[in-house]
């Protein structure tokens, strides 16, 4: 069987969808499945990527962004992809929107965000999901979603058959890593005296909310801190309004990492009191996988798909209310005992995920479309 994998967002962003293409393309490897990435990128972005993918033995660069390939083919309704590569029984679009094909179609859309909290999303990007996701579900021959949240939202919102769906969840990206003991200097951290949040600093994320939270938490808390652990986003007004609204009340102790590396972000994680995840919606929040299996509680909110993911291992906030999250910071830091229950929790829920499941049960959708 030979697979075509879009493999764009892995050489051009960091997160959780790199994350799980990289581990899909090696994970097939190791199946012994014949693999082939696909990178349509953008003129300007061929060098970057070019340095990036040369590790890789097989695969093709084409010096276009999808974004106009998918207007151009959607436009004639031809099966375009087979002008630009012939290779593979199967193409394996990851980033949830797909361009014609005679091969088998296999979506990943990993969230509706653009559909369900349009504000939340740059509305560039918003179009053209709006737009390719819809033509691309016509010519799909199965989806992979990482929850049954997204599950229903695709039924839902695009009343795709549900037998044409599965749920197939991810895992961490923290494998044998060591641990770089220097960012907890470098960011003036005292082991166990921070809470931990992880991601881009975005609307969806609902950092302001968390901020306040944080913030009443503090007052009774003199020495606890909060570390925003990425990257400004594509959001720079909502950024800005973050940093004016910590001077404005002149909250101490929030620190912005930045982009930083995948092992300083597992030491941050490994050493942090708790997660706080408290988003207006997931698709579904491999942050909270992380912590899970290292034993970090989580703190999230019980919208999206987190209730589906921490299960009983989750400390779940209201997260509209300010009050409710200092409250569960309060909660995880003077009752030592909850804090142990919910690490042993996290620990057990945690092995329910791994990439060995998320491969296999992939394998299996390839072969149902090939039947």
């Amino acid at each position: 069987m030979r697979i075509l994998i879009d493999a764009y967002l892995a050489f051009v962003s960091r997160g959780g969808i790199s994350n799980y293409i990289i581990n899909l393309s090696e994970g097939l490897k190791k199946h012994n499945f014949s693999v082939k990435i696909i990178i349509f990128s953008h003129p300007f972005n061929i060098k970057k990527v070019k340095e990036k993918v040369k590790k890789e033995k097989n695969y093709t660069i084409l010096p276009m962004p999808l974004r106009a390939i998918i207007g151009f083919s959607g436009s004639l309704f031809l099966p375009c992809l087979e002008w630009f590569e012939k290779f593979g029984d199967i193409y394996h679009a990851t980033c949830g929107i797909s361009i014609p094909s005679r091969k088998k179609i296999i979506l990943t859309i990993h969230d509706l965000t653009f559909i369900k909290y349009p504000s939340f999303v740059k509305p560039s990007t918003r179009r053209f999901y709006l737009s390719g996701v819809k033509k691309s579900l016509n010519y799909a021959d199965a989806v992979i979603v990482p929850s049954n949240t997204t599950k229903r939202d695709l039924i839902h919102f695009y009343g795709y058959p549900e037998k044409k769906i599965y749920a197939i969840p991810m895992d961490s990206q923290f494998k044998n890593l060591k641990l770089r003991e220097e960012i907890i200097n470098v960011f003036n951290l005292k082991k166990g005296k921070y809470f931990l949040f992880i991601g881009n600093v975005e609307r969806r994320k609902n950092i302001i909310n968390l901020i306040k939270g944080f913030e009443k938490f503090k007052r009774k808390n003199k020495d606890f801190k909060l570390v925003l652990a990425g990257g400004m986003g594509w959001d720079r007004e909502y950024y800005h309004k973050i940093k004016n609204f910590i001077q404005r009340y002149k909250i101490k102790d929030i620190i912005f990492t930045g982009e930083i590396g995948k092992e300083e972000l597992y030491t941050l994680l490994k050493y942090s009191k708790s997660l706080l995840l408290v988003s207006h919606y997931e698709g579904f929040g491999i942050p909270v996988v992380e912590a899970m299996k290292e034993g970090i509680p989580v703190i999230v909110s019980s919208s999206g798909a987190l209730p589906e993911i921490a299960g009983d291992a989750g400390i779940y906030v209201n997260k509209d209310d300010p009050d409710d999250i200092a409250e569960k910071m309060e909660l995880i830091c003077q009752d030592e005992n909850i804090w142990n229950t919910f690490s042993k929790k996290g620990k057990k829920r945690g092995k329910i995920f791994s990439w060995d499941i998320t491969i296999k049960k992939t394998i299996e959708v390839y072969k149902q479309v090939l039947r």
